[in-house]
């Protein structure tokens, strides 16, 4: 009796033992999660343990962060839940990976849907750990939405100032306006993200819209909008630009131009009205092809980029404005010096044929007279008339001379290549201690009947210069063929144009210097005026030639 009683008291110590030690690690391991909760409820970032695919712990944090209460994700939600549809197979297999324990932790970014279908952007930290007796992982993660928004803007921002930067350097380019409004509506569909991009100009004699620039229709027949379509943006200023339905902001369409929108299934869009001057030119749109609306952002770049638009087609249309002006004063300049030189030709003519005649018929008559006084009266009569035979010889070359200056006859008879070294000569002959050298190295047929009269008058007044005002002893002349261009070139040796007070200003009688250049331009050529080789002026004039023979 007293070995059984002894032989279950044993048996009964031993159990208390037993269960003793038991309940030592159970009541260690509440203690532990007991202190793991209170630290990870009241931490800022959420913290979640997941077993088996499914949340087995969630602090308040991430319950937060995904819309629910704790009870509602612990033992009821999975990761799988909280994963947006793109990014689930990259978490799934980081899951995989740290479960097997192929790796120990992780760190990576994915995007998280609440509970009310939201997206945001997280970031989490997980290691594989030991749960119960068996594996699970545990972490943190952050909602980091903000952050990526910051840095996307960020990107966005530096993406738009490359872009304006890249539009301004091509805009200062010699580029056409085609050419830069086609780069500008590209990056404007691209910074606003847009599915079409265009700008419109207002035509002035159809008083339409000519879409001159477009990026992303898919059809090229819409070229024109009606001119009614700026009414629609008349009373809007930039700031005032709302994300609409292209059916309400193209209200005034009509015909073919509202068919091919709607052919090219835009749905919303935004456009504002480029004005210079304080009238509208045209219009700049962009449209998408799907419902959407546009950030304040994006309706800054939309006006940023119209004014750009504004002040390139402004450009040009001063440019096209100014380069008629010129051309239409080239016009009016040549035909003043046609005019001149027609009259000049006319005052050469009548002195020739009338003066000219009436002078040599008076010498003639004079010596007659002398002849027959002599016979009659006597030698002292006839000594008086004597003395006026010089007078009127000297009267009729002087009017000669005049006429030659005013139009030389034997550049209509002979051309230009007699005529210069024929003046050539006469220059040589009046002005000895000035050594002239020549090169005509053209045909007569070589040289455009327009640029004869040209040429000539330009080696008249520089030879005319190089007389009054270069004190040079050597004068140098090329008239050559090189090509297709025709060149003169006349060079001295003298003062140069700083030294000598020649006549730049062009004051006084002459062509002067801008006389030459104005002529050398209005008749098609360049004219360059610099300092010659050592010393002295130097002028080359050049002009474009046609084919051999089609200026004969």
């Amino acid at each position: 009796m007293d070995r059984e009683i002894l032989r279950l008291r044993r048996r009964g110590a031993h159990r208390t033992t037993s269960g003793t030690r038991r309940i030592l690690p159970e009541k260690g391991l509440e203690e532990s999660e007991s202190m793991f909760r209170s630290l990870t409820e009241k931490s800022v970032g959420g913290v979640y343990l997941i077993q088996d695919w499914i949340f087995r712990y969630v602090n308040p944090k991430m319950a937060e962060m995904y819309g629910y209460a704790v009870n509602e994700m612990i033992d009821r939600v999975g990761p799988r839940e909280c994963v947006l549809e793109e990014d689930w197979p990259l978490v799934r297999e980081n899951l995989r990976r740290r479960l097997s324990g192929e790796v120990e932790s992780f760190n990576y970014r994915f995007r998280g849907i609440k509970g009310s279908g939201e997206v945001m952007h997280v970031e989490v930290y997980g290691s594989r750990t030991e749960y119960r007796g068996r594996p699970a992982v545990i972490g943190t993660i952050l909602d980091i939405t903000t952050r990526v928004e910051a840095e996307r803007n960020l990107q966005m921002q530096l993406h738009r100032f490359q872009a304006l930067y890249h539009i301004a350097m091509a805009m200062t380019a010699e580029h056409t306006l085609e050419e830069n409004l086609s780069l500008l509506v590209g990056k404007c569909r691209e910074l606003i993200e847009a599915d079409v991009s265009l700008i419109a100009v207002l035509e002035k004699q159809s008083e339409g819209l000519h879409v001159c620039a477009q990026s992303g229709l898919r059809r090229a027949n819409l070229c024109r909008l009606p001119a009614q379509f700026l009414d629609t943006l008349e009373s809007r200023s930039p700031s005032e630009i709302h994300g609409e339905s292209l059916e309400t902001c193209f209200a005034h369409l009509r015909g073919a131009a509202k068919k091919d929108f709607r052919n090219e299934g835009l749905v919303s869009g935004i456009a504002i009205q480029l004005r210079a001057r304080n009238r509208p030119i045209g219009v700049l749109c962009v449209g998408s092809r799907s419902n959407r609306s546009f950030s304040e952002s994006e309706k800054d770049v939309l006006c940023l980029l119209g004014n750009i638009a504004t002040l390139e087609i402004a450009r040009k249309q001063a440019e096209e404005s100014l380069a008629q002006s010129e051309n239409e004063l080239r016009h009016l300049s040549a035909q003043l010096l046609r005019a001149q030189e027609d009259e000049r030709k006319r005052l050469a003519q009548e002195l020739h044929d009338g003066i000219g005649q009436s002078l040599s018929a008076i010498k003639f008559r004079i010596e007659t007279s002398i002849k027959q006084i002599g016979e009659r009266v006597g030698a002292v009569a006839g000594e008086q008339l004597e003395l006026l035979v010089p007078m009127v010889q000297s009267t009729v070359e002087e009017v000669q001379r005049i006429a030659v200056d005013l139009r030389p006859f034997i550049l209509d008879d002979l051309g230009l290549v007699a005529t210069l070294r024929w003046f050539l000569r006469q220059f040589q002959s009046t002005y000895s201690d000035i050594r002239l050298e020549s090169r005509i190295g053209l045909e007569e047929h070589e040289v455009p009947e327009y640029l004869k009269i040209v040429v000539f008058r330009i080696v008249q007044e520089a030879l005319n210069n190089v007389v009054r005002h270069s004190r040079a002893e050597r004068v140098h002349v090329s008239l050559t063929r090189n090509r297709s261009r025709l060149e003169l070139s006349i060079e001295d040796n003298g003062v140069g144009l700083r030294a000598a007070k020649a006549p730049i200003s062009m004051r006084g009688s002459g062509f002067g210097l801008s006389s030459m250049k104005e002529r050398t331009e209005l008749s098609g050529g360049t004219f360059h005026l610099g300092k010659a080789s050592g010393v002295g002026t130097a002028i080359r004039a050049s002009w474009p030639l046609k084919v051999s023979g089609s200026s004969r």
